[in-house]
């Protein structure tokens, strides 16, 4: 693999480059510090490391990192079955409303996870994330990563981020930009008001 990028002139990744065990952990517990909520196909992906072989479990590859791995689930921090009904419920309202402006297709696998959905409108494409969140400021960096990988995987270029007025960043900004991508944050009342322009 290295000689292939010395004959192309090209810099090696450090994931290709060879690494003894010690070097490989650190890459993984350095990586897991600035993305505490990677998965072990994040962790591969950037880093070229096996967790398995390397760690024995995520657990013990954040362990390392001084983290607690919290296992995610299609509700992951939800605490109760009722916060949990009213954000399946919040998700689905919010899709049904997207079907106004266009074609909504639901639950779509990315290769890193599923997207709620696609929103195609006339020549455009958006992926949709929807954020049932109720306390305010709740939309953060970790969740804007979510919708840029999404978008990475299925090679659309804009993405729309939906949630309750309440929880809008603090900084009140409404656009994201990253690699000729954008993010939009629109709340629950644009969405419903039919306000959206495209």
């Amino acid at each position: 693999m290295e000689e292939a990028y010395f004959d192309a002139g090209v810099p090696i990744p450090d994931r290709y480059k060879k690494r003894n065990r010690a070097q490989q952990r650190k890459a993984v517990t350095d990586y897991i510090k600035s993305n505490p909520a990677c998965t072990v196909t994040d962790i591969r992906k950037h880093t070229g490391v096996c967790i398995h072989r390397t760690f024995g479990t995520i657990s013990n590859a954040y362990l390392a990192a001084g983290k607690i791995y919290a296992p995610r689930t299609p509700e992951s921090g939800v605490m109760s079955s009722e916060v949990i009904k009213r954000s399946r419920e919040f998700e689905k309202t919010m899709l049904l409303a997207l079907e106004k402006y266009g074609a909504v297709q639901k639950k779509v696998f990315t290769g890193r996870g599923f997207a709620d959905g696609i929103l195609s409108v006339q020549n455009q494409r958006f992926v949709i994330e929807i954020k049932d969140f109720r306390a305010s400021n709740n939309i953060t960096q970790s969740q804007l990563k979510q919708l840029f990988s999404y978008m990475q995987d299925l090679r659309i270029n804009t993405g729309i981020l939906i949630c309750p007025a309440t929880s809008i960043p603090g900084n009140k900004q409404r656009y994201f930009y990253k690699d000729n991508k954008t993010i939009h944050i629109v709340t629950e009342q644009e969405i419903r008001g039919h306000s959206l322009t495209w």
